[in-house]
């Protein structure tokens, strides 16, 4: 069975860290009481949660920018034709 990984190309604890401001109150505040800041690795956790606009769009544009730089692998995989310009 062929098998294609695509990875991110940045960290995503990193972009959670950078739009963990933008949870609720209530979920920053659980985040705090369990240990789970940014010095204790709760922006792994957070990313789970953060559903908020601009982390998303964040997510969405580096899966894009991640898919166009493996465009080739992605069609090999596929086996579909280049694309058309």
């Amino acid at each position: 069975m062929e098998v294609l990984s695509i990875s991110p190309s940045q960290s995503i604890d990193q972009i959670a860290e950078e739009h963990i401001h933008e949870l609720p109150r209530s979920l920053k505040l659980f985040l705090k009481i369990t240990g789970a800041t940014a010095q204790g690795g709760g922006t792994s956790a957070a990313s789970y949660l953060l559903f908020e606009p601009g982390f998303c769009r964040k997510l969405i544009a580096l899966g894009h920018q991640d898919a166009l730089g493996q465009e080739e692998a992605i069609r090999e995989f596929f086996a579909l034709p280049p694309a058309a310009n």
